[in-house]
């Protein structure tokens, strides 16, 4: 491996991290990317404990060596071990713009929370990029507390030492993906927030769980203005269903969105949180016309087994005629299913 070796990706577990990231140290440097995906050893869980202990460690000696030239940090766990322990060892990195964090967060494994929450703070200057969610990217048995809820929409007190996201000032961020799952009793405390924590936040991406109409409306309205309007570009939001009121709260909110990316259920027969009866969605969306709305890009997607949903061509045309020719329709299938969705 030569000067132009840029992006690592490691899928291993924790007794082999140590013993693999050796034979990189030293050897890479252009190396800007690290791609971790951990799981447990499936040992004694004395053996397991040490193991992630020792990992923790080597991973912060080797991340040492690439400290000036790292840009791009994502470690995703399924190992029900403290996470605290990756955070402490790790050095500042002063290129960092990219950070993404996929996880178990419970009780044992996110108690503190304060070594994750000031490695963040520590690159708020830099930091463009930020993903956290409450599971791997590997399928595992276990899930997520409201230990990661309440780090999420903890009050900020300003008392040290920081220990909440929403403690956090993050000038520099653009893009902010979270996936929420069924904690939504925290995430109403958590969105009052975001204008604070995200001021130039561009692209806002929303995963895992459902946001109902009246409550994704409230989300925007918290959000950071430009001018006196709501500065998003880009949204990507689940939701149980889409019609006319969607996309007139949408238009009206973000006069600034250019991509719009929405996984739904259905097109109800109802009202969009209420289920009371509304005329035919397709009949109803032909009233509708949004010709200052700048969105460009489109996907909708209807709700699938896969969990990556399937995009809805005949729902999306309906949708961009009320906006522009110019609208792209996104109707690229990102799974393996190989049924087809035209209604």
């Amino acid at each position: 491996m030569g000067p132009n070796f840029k992006r690592l990706s490691l899928n291993i577990t924790t007794e082999n991290l140590s013993l693999l990231l050796k034979l990189f140290t030293k050897v890479l440097p252009g190396f800007k990317e690290l791609v971790l995906d951990i799981s447990a050893s499936h040992g004694r869980q004395s053996a397991e404990a040490d193991a992630w202990s020792l990992a923790a460690k080597d991973l912060g000696i080797f991340l040492k060596y690439y400290s000036s030239t790292l840009t791009f940090l994502s470690m995703s766990s399924d190992v029900i071990q403290d996470l605290e322990l990756l955070f402490d060892d790790l050095p500042f990195f002063p290129n960092l713009k990219e950070l993404e964090l996929l996880a178990v967060f419970n009780s044992k494994t996110f108690s503190k929370r304060a070594s994750f929450t000031k490695f963040i703070a520590m690159h708020s200057s830099t930091l463009e990029v930020f993903t956290v969610k409450g599971r791997p990217r590997t399928a595992t048995v276990h899930s997520s507390g409201t230990a990661y809820a309440v780090w999420l929409a903890q009050a900020p007190t300003g008392i040290e030492p920081v220990c909440s996201f929403s403690q956090l000032v993050l000038p520099k961020l653009q893009t902010l993906t979270i996936g929420i799952e069924n904690h939504i009793p925290y995430l109403i405390r958590f969105y009052p927030n975001l204008s604070s924590i995200t001021p130039n936040l561009k692209k806002l991406t929303f995963s895992e769980s459902s946001i109902k109409h009246t409550r994704l409306g409230k989300i925007l309205e918290s959000l950071a203005l430009y001018d006196e309007q709501n500065a998003l570009q880009e949204l990507s939001y689940i939701c149980d269903s889409v019609c006319h009121a969607t996309f007139d709260m949408l238009s009206n909110k973000l006069p600034r969105l250019k991509s719009l990316t929405i996984m739904y259920t259905c097109k109800p027969t109802g009202d969009v949180d209420n289920w009371n009866t509304w005329p035919d969605f397709c009949a109803m969306m032909q009233t509708r016309h949004y010709p200052t709305w700048p969105v460009r890009y489109l996907r909708l997607l209807r709700a699938s087994g896969c969990g990556e949903g399937h995009p809805c061509e005949s729902d999306m045309k309906i949708v961009a005629a009320c906006i522009s020719p110019h609208v792209v329709i996104d109707t690229t299938w990102k799974c393996t299913c190989t049924c087809t969705v035209n209604s």
